[in-house]
């Protein structure tokens, strides 16, 4: 009758559990629902092909099996199951992040009860409160607002769900049904760790762990227990190591040690310095989280000897004392013993030999929990009165909900997002990189090329955030009409890093506009090398075989750009235009065709080609046939204008340049003629000979100021003197 009453007050605290911690968890990430996706939620969500699972687009599900294959499998599954449902809306990710958060509040609560009855360290509202202090922490922001960190959040999930897991079954012996019950227990657990491994590879150290909180709560820290299990430690070790690099399958041991060493622009001994400073950094972050210390890049002293910069040794003294502390308290202090260890085994994999980089806030998510369960149950056990002990975690619940709050509403918007971590940590390139895009994006581009510069100050030129920085300048050079510089830039960006896809990508895109369109679909080609299914990359091609004239092939590419991304706007409107043209210009376009290869010295049927081909935006067609006509009558002016306008078209501005100089040679109304240079000036940044041809073109009688004061091509030389006086005129 006693334990059936028992079970029923610990189902009555399970529920107000639930309820209390649902309702703080939605009161503090209330506000987070509407977030944009940022940084890393870019290439691994909203650029990632793979998870774009629809059954009814062809190729969808064999990249799903893709993913299924892959490291962090499971996180990717659900990304794919989110975009399944609702597409992009960011409210169904920030949804399932929150719910994840949640669940793994609740079994913190779990464990820290079972713990705390484990050890006599406290009760049931300890671990309640415990739980809730370690939900609304504002550390964890970046692991639930952050929408790619669901991967981190996951493995935390179902680690403390292997955990708890392993202590009820360890708790529940005997009976009739025992040995059947802890085996399906213990099966369940070793599930659990295989789906926290397929969210993320840290949770590698669960195995330690397990066997770290059995020698601390199940043998009484028994030495003789633990030597006899020394033999298992050794194979699990092993076992340990081999899963690691069988998780990291896709990343060489080379790559493991030495090239992403080379990319983060410091070495090992230098990391496991730094490190140091980092967990002490993390340490502070626990016990005081303020919103104004949490960002998402941080600029964090690198550490090169222990007395480079001053701070590293003590540091190391002071990790150094903790864990001597932590070793001969074990016995008087258990819990807290035991916080520490989990503190720093649960970072190890994140904080040691891999060369990643130095500091991200989300590594605490996990690590944190046995610490601010240790420090809640010390606050109740020894602060007198109890209940002061009671109100005085309460106030730290209510700010700590008030802070996170606060440290989401920066996440709402892009653009204070980065302009907080410009603030933060100004001597690092990310931020400036990820602001400038955003800037970009709202058309304010001076801004944004500001921002790219001082990226490319603040990065190492062999540093991938210096290409990146770089290959977005090169975006806004291509904004400009600048396709020349956009050109060289592409090309720096791609010999400082190959494999840099939006490098190629811009480079295609600046060889269309200069009208090179057979290099413009290599550059392509060479992108989807590198990444088989990117949409932007099957848009460009079908742009540039339609430019060519082949609209199959076109259509092709632009059907191959929805089977990856059955959204993408640019495809559906280009396969839209194509459906047009075929039937508004394809049989006549295919007549004369026929009939100028009939007539090869005919020069009229090249030109009325022509004429078809650029109309239909078939631009290479379009200088292909006036070429020929030209061929024909060199010095005919209709043909020369048709052919200036046609390259003008194609972006091949020298060469329209050319042709109109040439045909002002020709002709007595040059006024026309004159203009159209002033613009192709413009757009080569020649501002000199743009205006040159402006002054010619209205002393020939150009009178046309509405069009002139309205032309783009223009706009770039309107702070002149002159250009100012024409347009009051």
């Amino acid at each position: 009758m006693a334990t059936s009453s028992f079970n029923k007050f610990n189902s009555l605290h399970t529920g107000a559990a639930i309820i209390l911690m649902a309702v703080l968890a939605l009161l503090t990430y209330a506000n987070t629902f509407t977030t944009p996706f940022v940084f890393d939620d870019l290439p691994h969500i909203v650029e990632n092909a793979r998870i774009r699972f629809t059954p009814s687009i062809p190729g969808s599900a064999s990249r799903l099996m893709e993913v299924l294959t892959s490291t962090r499998s499971l996180a990717f599954l659900t990304f794919a199951l989110n975009y399944y449902f609702h597409g992009y809306d960011v409210r169904g990710f920030h949804a399932v992040n929150l719910i994840i958060h949640l669940i793994t509040a609740l079994l913190v609560f779990l464990v820290a009860r079972r713990t705390l009855r484990l050890c006599n360290a406290g009760n049931d509202p300890a671990a309640l409160l415990a739980a809730a202090l370690w939900l609304v922490n504002p550390v964890h922001t970046q692991s639930v607002t952050y929408i790619v960190q669901r991967m981190n959040a996951m493995a935390a999930m179902f680690y403390m769900l292997a955990l708890y897991l392993y202590i009820r079954t360890r708790m529940k012996t005997g009976g009739s049904h025992g040995r059947v019950r802890d085996a399906l227990g213990y099966v369940l657990c070793l599930a659990a760790t295989a789906l926290a491994l397929a969210s993320k590879e840290n949770a590698v150290t669960l195995p330690v762990v397990l066997l770290l909180y059995e020698w601390y709560f199940f043998q009484n820290l028994d030495r003789t227990w633990l030597k006899k299990q020394l033999p298992w430690m050794g194979i699990a070790a092993a076992a340990a190591a081999a899963l690691v690099l069988f998780l990291m399958r896709e990343t060489s041991l080379a790559g493991i040690l030495n090239d992403l060493y080379d990319q983060q622009g410091f070495t090992m001994g230098q990391r496991l310095l730094s490190e140091a400073g980092v967990v002490v950094y993390y340490i502070s972050l626990l016990i005081f989280p303020h919103p104004g210390r949490l960002v998402i890049n941080y600029d964090f002293p690198l550490s090169r000897t222990p007395i480079d910069p001053l701070s590293t040794a003590p540091a190391l003294a002071a990790l150094f004392m903790l864990v001597l502390a932590t070793v001969y308290g074990a016995r008087r202090h258990r819990l807290m013993s035991f916080a520490v260890l989990w503190f720093l085994i649960t970072l190890s994999v994140e904080s040691s030999v891999i060369g990643l980089a130095l500091i991200y806030e989300h590594r605490t998510y996990l690590p944190s929990v046995f610490p601010l369960i240790a420090m809640t149950a010390l606050a109740v056990r020894h602060l007198r009165p109890r209940p002061a002990a009671v109100v005085l975690l309460c106030a730290a619940i209510a700010v700590s909900g008030l802070w996170t709050w606060r440290r989401n509403s920066i996440w709402c918007d892009d653009l204070s997002f980065w302009q907080d971590a410009v603030a933060k940590s100004p001597g690092l390139a990310i931020p400036y990189v990820n602001l400038g895009i955003i800037y970009k994006d709202k058309g304010e581009i001076d801004q944004a090329m500001d921002c790219y510069t001082r990226a490319w100050q603040h990065s190492k030129p062999q540093q991938e955030t210096a290409v990146i920085a770089l290959s977005n300048s090169c975006e806004l050079l291509l904004l400009q009409n600048r396709y020349k510089e956009a050109a060289d830039c592409s090309q720096q960006a791609i010999a400082a890093y190959p494999e840099f896809v939006n490098a190629h990508l811009n480079l295609g895109i600046a060889m269309m506009r200069l009208g090179r369109t057979d290099e413009a679909i290599k550059s392509n080609l060479r992108a989807l090398e590198i990444h088989p299914y990117l949409d932007k990359a099957f848009n460009n091609l079908g742009n540039a075989w339609f430019i060519k004239g082949d609209t199959e092939l076109a259509l092709a590419y632009f059907n191959k750009t929805l089977a990856v991304n059955p959204y993408h706007q640019g495809a559906i409107a280009n396969i839209k235009t194509i459906e047009r043209v075929v039937s508004k210009y394809g049989r006549e376009i295919d007549r004369l065709k026929t009939a100028a290869q009939a007539q090869p010295e005919n020069s009229q049927l090249a030109y009325e080609t022509g004429q078809i081909s650029q109309a239909a935006g078939m631009t290479d067609q379009a200088v292909f046939w006036y070429e020929n006509a030209l061929t024909l009558e060199p010095d005919r002016a209709l043909y020369l204008n048709a052919l200036g306008n046609a390259y003008a078209d194609a972006g091949r501005i020298g060469d329209a340049a050319e042709i109109f100089e040439k045909l002002a040679t020709q002709i007595s109304n040059k006024a026309t003629v004159f203009y159209n240079l002033a613009c192709l000036y413009a757009r080569l940044n020649e501002k000199e000979k743009a205006l040159e041809k402006l002054q010619e073109a209205v002393e020939n009688g150009y009178n046309n100021w509405n069009h002139l004061e309205a032309d783009k091509d223009l706009e770039n030389i309107s702070d002149t003197t002159y250009y100012q006086t024409l347009l009051k005129r």
